[in-house]
């Protein structure tokens, strides 16, 4: 299910309005990538679980392109 089939009530997609947290980077602070070039303006949505410890030791990052949207799981109603 693609971020675009992921409508709010009232008919704007997850994708425009997500439902969690948005990093958003602009020109004054582009995503460096390792290959040299600078990604901005961008926004990346994501969603986190639990409590990140002291040490930062217990983060799991998913990167996928299943849903099409920053889900990992999503609850059937």
């Amino acid at each position: 299910m693609g971020a675009q089939n992921l409508n709010l009530a009232n008919g704007v997609s997850e994708a425009d309005a997500p439902h969690s947290l948005v990093l958003r980077l602009g020109p004054d602070r582009p995503l460096q990538m390792d290959a040299g070039v600078k990604l901005a303006p961008l926004s990346i949505a994501y969603q986190t679980y639990g409590v990140l410890n002291r040490a930062k030791s217990n983060a799991i990052l998913v990167c996928h392109a299943l849903t099409g949207d920053q889900h990992v799981a999503i609850k059937i109603r």
